[in-house]
């Protein structure tokens, strides 16, 4: 018992706590360059990379030094011509839109909810709420609806495969 009146003071507790955080997994290879060579089905983007590139290795003397040293500067002229030129350039990763900008249904009912946020925010009348949850609703099963369409036609054209 403490104190002068039983079971009413704190009791104090001490934690010894060792933390051990995990350190971010960082890679330490270096990235890949993923260059653009669907470019060179073209016979003339393929003729214009080749020019370049012949151009590019005129100065490199390639028959005496080190192979090494030589590989070294042959690979970075080739990787460097093919990137930095507008033959080939390196390769976007793009993932598909499943929203179409052309899809007026859809763009009205954005321009609509937007129109209505923008007339909440200003007045906060409750009249205003339930046009805006039915604009939300509507917008929600609109973009479901392009959505699913979408998945629809990706997977049919994986099929078709």
């Amino acid at each position: 018992m403490r104190g002068a009146h039983c079971w009413t003071d704190h009791r104090l507790v001490v934690i010894k706590l060792n933390l051990r955080l995990p350190r971010p997994c960082r890679s330490e290879r270096a990235k890949h360059i993923r260059l653009n060579f669907e470019r060179l089905q073209d016979t003339n983007t393929r003729a214009k990379y080749a020019e370049t590139l012949s151009t590019a290795l005129q100065p490199l003397d390639l028959k005496s030094g080190e192979i090494n040293t030589v590989w070294e500067s042959l690979s970075s002229h080739v990787l460097d011509t093919a990137k930095f030129t507008s033959t080939l350039g390196l390769k976007v990763r793009k993932l598909e839109d499943w929203f179409d900008d052309n899809d007026r249904v859809l763009t009205d009912a954005i321009d609509k909810h937007r129109r209505l946020l923008k007339q909440h925010s200003r007045t906060h009348q409750s009249g205003n709420v339930e046009e805006l949850r039915h604009s939300d609703l509507e917008l929600r099963k609109l973009t479901r609806q392009a959505k699913d369409k979408w998945w629809q036609e990706k997977t049919s054209d994986a099929v078709a495969r």
